[in-house]
């Protein structure tokens, strides 16, 4: 599996497209995806203590509802997230998604242009996630 996103903070217009590797899950499993802090660049040997999670700021992780996954053309695509922020966070640089069940690190990914910086009320950040299925 190949992953890919389109992320962005609306507040500034930026967009942008990733891909990276995607470990095989359960189709029943619920993923969390959490934004986080550190400058990490997302590798194959990364941890969950390789990212700082978010905190402050209204912000939370979110639980990925296994249901919500559509799959067209080879591409699984869950609906947009968006994050509003009630005040500073600092930087976010990426996301990365962990297991449900087991809590271990699924995925990662570091925006494009990161990092992004959260510094006001009702700053936001979306973004949607597409899995293209090779």
């Amino acid at each position: 599996f190949f992953f890919q996103a389109e992320d962005g903070i609306r507040d500034v217009a930026v967009t942008g497209v990733q891909t990276c590797a995607l470990p095989i899950y359960s189709s029943t499993e619920s993923l969390i995806i959490k934004l986080f802090s550190s400058s990490t660049t997302p590798t194959t040997s990364d941890t969950l203590t390789s990212y700082t999670e978010v905190s402050g700021g209204g912000y939370t992780s979110r639980a990925l509802d296994p249901t919500q996954w559509s799959i067209s053309a080879g591409v699984a695509t869950y609906p947009q997230l968006t994050w509003t922020f009630t005040s500073s966070v600092g930087t976010v640089y990426g996301y990365y998604l962990v297991s449900s069940t087991n809590n271990y690190l699924m995925a990662a990914e570091k925006f494009t242009n990161a990092p992004y910086t959260i510094s006001n009320n009702g700053d936001t950040i979306s973004l949607t996630i597409n899995i293209n299925l090779l």
